[in-house]
């Protein structure tokens, strides 16, 4: 949803600055690539003449509700764990899963 895309950019925007901060200098979308690669891997893509571009890092877009709600959570989890201070917005759809979740 249009809310969880904001809060994973949200997300990506906290580690970046975290990141570096300690001495390194990535882009935002550069640091997106990395945590989709951390939390979601890789998948092969197949072109429409059957030919093979093997381990290309797995989108974001295709993921459900659920899905992206978990991969959220995972990265929060593990930003939270190396010191990143990140925004936990109350509102949302991705709040309001965890919500449900933990009803």
């Amino acid at each position: 949803t249009l809310s969880q895309n904001a809060q994973f950019h949200a997300l990506i925007a906290d580690v970046t600055e975290y990141i570096n901060a300690n001495g390194h200098s990535y882009t935002q979308e550069q640091m997106k690539e990395l945590i989709k690669y951390k939390f979601l891997g890789t998948e092969d893509l197949v072109a429409w003449d059957g030919s093979v571009i093997k381990d290309q890092v797995r989108s974001t877009a295709k993921l459900k509700k659920g899905e992206m709600s978990d991969l959220i959570t995972e990265v929060m989890d593990w930003a939270l764990g190396i010191g990143v201070k990140v925004r936990n917005p109350y509102t949302g759809e991705y709040m309001n899963l965890r919500r449900s979740q933990n009803a």
